[in-house]
């Protein structure tokens, strides 16, 4: 489930989640987040530790794959 906390102005998954990962994003209400130094400033904003950061690149295409079952 995807979930927003409007303290941090971030989108979440409770699945995914732990207490040894987080994954989020967040809107530009936050920053831009394809600039690494936003991403360590809101980090450091919010007193959050870590160990690594992966940031992926996000890209909007018109590519699309179809996937069917073979069960017919």
């Amino acid at each position: 489930m995807i979930t927003y906390d409007p303290n941090l102005k971030i989108f979440f998954s409770s699945l995914i989640n732990d207490d040894h990962f987080f994954s989020g994003f967040a809107t530009k209400a936050v920053s831009d987040g394809r600039k690494v130094k936003n991403v360590f400033n809101f980090f450091q904003s919010q007193s959050l530790s870590f160990k690594k950061i992966i940031i992926p690149e996000q890209i909007h295409s018109v590519n699309i794959e179809l996937f069917q079952s073979k069960d017919k």
